[in-house]
């Protein structure tokens, strides 16, 4: 018997392995990297400053994270394609406010960003992202063909002190490493109830051998 929970630990411990692999932890692309999520210097919204050229040097898989560094003053904004196209801040998606916002990637295609400050999408300050569907996928992240690309080095961007805006969805691999720790857990406990349930009655058998053998006392 003891047997048993000896090998549903180590297949527990088997798993957990398994899962650790599988879902490696997801990569963190800083947007703009040094320079962060502010408006392109003057007269680099489409050039080599621009997001989407950045964006265009990069690789992203699903599972990874956007971190967008920005000023209090300032917001990001998930968009259609057209509203990515049109600057159009007011049909949004979804707008992340704080300075610091991580965005989950959790499917493959095209997500769309601009900034909500006025003028500021205008001015460049507008991303586009191609997700690929697996890190094995040889293709690279392309802004649309109608956009231009544009590479740039943000860093942190000034005022940004408020709590960070983390925005994560389940992947299946997330969802498997989960399931994977809540199994770990479960026979973990039951090993540990099992060792105590049998060194109980170990403690009986000690005191009850004298007591039959001594059938008087």
């Amino acid at each position: 018997m003891a047997s048993l929970p000896v090998a549903l630990f180590a297949a527990s411990c088997v798993l957990l392995l398994a899962a650790s692999a599988a879902a490696p932890p997801p990569a963190v692309h800083v947007v703009g990297g040094e320079r962060g999520w502010t408006v392109p210097p003057s007269g680099n919204a489409a050039g080599e400053a621009s997001f989407d050229q950045w964006a265009a040097s990069r690789r992203f898989h699903v599972g990874d994270l956007l971190g967008f560094k920005y000023s209090n003053n300032d917001s990001v904004l998930l968009v259609s394609r057209g509203g990515y196209e049109q600057c159009a801040t007011t049909s949004a998606v979804s707008r992340f406010d704080g300075g610091d916002t991580r965005f989950a990637l959790d499917r493959p295609g095209h997500v769309y960003f601009v900034s909500g400050a006025p003028g500021h999408c205008e001015a460049g300050q507008r991303m586009a992202v191609r997700v690929t569907a697996a890190l094995s996928s040889p293709a690279t992240a392309t802004a649309p063909a109608s956009v231009p690309a544009t590479p740039g080095t943000p860093s942190a961007a000034a005022g940004s002190t408020g709590p960070a805006t983390i925005v994560l969805k389940l992947t299946p691999s997330l969802l498997l490493w989960i399931a994977t720790v809540f199994v770990f857990v479960f026979l973990l406990i039951f090993v540990l109830l099992f060792c105590w349930y049998q060194q109980g009655k170990l403690v009986e058998t000690f005191i009850d051998v004298p007591v039959a053998r001594n059938p008087g006392v």
